[in-house]
């Protein structure tokens, strides 16, 4: 018996260290989970601040790429006005120049300063065609203005152009004019 006892001591001294060692086991597993619970709502609250985060950002793009339609919208319109007004004077430059050119000497002087306005103007308006394209607009009417440029007339016939204008005693003094200048 007193060996049966022996063996039954032996074995609860077994068994009580297997139950510390389990007990020691299970407190570092108590403490792992509070070290990844703890993490886990570390994490839980970053990725609630990046998903506000992510809200204010889409918000902001959505305020920019509002702005930048009505930038585009913008310059859309002010360009259609710019080149409304550039077609316009190229066409009244070309209807002025009998009515300009009054002395016969300045007639070749008239035309040339016309063409350059005209081709200044064109180059204008197809800058401003650019500068719509880029912000993704309907192309402007860069015709309205540069059709003009094939429009302007030689001196010549500007000068017939101002005598058939003029009364008939203005016409007498341009014929005058003419003989001063006959190689013109």
């Amino acid at each position: 018996m007193a060996r049966h006892n022996a063996m039954l001591a032996k074995r609860a001294r077994e068994l009580e260290s297997g139950i510390a060692r389990l007990e020691d086991e299970n407190s570092k597993v108590r403490a792992r989970k509070a070290e990844v619970d703890s993490r886990l709502m570390k994490l839980h609250t970053e990725h609630g601040l990046l998903r506000d985060r992510q809200a204010a950002l889409e918000t902001e793009r959505n305020a920019l790429k509002a702005m930048s339609a009505r930038r585009a919208k913008a310059v859309k319109n002010v360009a259609d006005r710019i080149t409304g007004k550039l077609a316009v004077n190229a066409g009244g430059l070309i209807a002025e120049m009998p009515v300009r050119a009054a002395p016969y000497v300045g007639v070749f002087a008239l035309v040339t300063g016309t063409a350059l306005e005209i081709r200044s103007d064109c180059e204008l308006a197809r800058t401003l065609n650019g500068l719509v394209l880029e912000h993704q607009e309907a192309p402007l009417d860069t015709h309205a203005v540069c059709q003009y440029a094939d429009r302007i007339p030689a001196p010549d016939q500007v000068w017939t152009a101002v005598k058939k204008q003029s009364g008939s005693m203005a016409a007498s003094v341009y014929q005058t004019i003419e003989t001063f200048y006959p190689n013109r």
